[in-house]
């Protein structure tokens, strides 16, 4: 099994069925998705005009991946990267800082469109 995390581009992407998404999930066979999408995700469906129909598009997704939660390990990868892109003089929004540290600690790559995603070196970052 080979899995990867999506950010929340990716999940929005996939849900949208654009093809450059699937073509950058080609290679993976099980989607994790962190509890900051997760949230990204939920926040999104909230504010649509039409929150049941979203909540439905995004409960048949969850269905068939995996969400994943925090813990200790993940908030010293997210010092860590934290400290070091402040070192490098670089930042990025706080939610996907959180984001990568959980994919860091699980040593799993990210798949996401997102390119401020190139700052973090600890990062596998899946680009599409």
């Amino acid at each position: 099994m080979k899995p990867c995390f999506l950010d929340t581009c990716a999940v929005i992407d996939l849900m949208a069925g654009r093809q450059a998404a699937r073509d950058a999930l080609a290679n993976f066979d099980h989607l994790l998705i962190g509890y900051v999408v997760l949230g990204e995700l939920l926040l999104g469906c909230k504010r649509s005009p039409d929150p049941e129909t979203e909540f439905s598009n995004l409960r048949k997704l969850l269905l068939n991946n995996t969400w994943v939660g925090a813990d200790i390990p993940t908030s010293v990868a997210y010092a860590r990267l934290g400290a070091d892109l402040e070192t490098s003089g670089q930042r990025i929004p706080q939610n996907d800082l959180w984001i990568a540290a959980l994919c860091v600690r699980c040593n799993l790559p990210l798949v996401s469109s997102d390119p401020r995603f190139a700052r973090l070196r600890e990062l596998q970052w899946v680009k599409y």
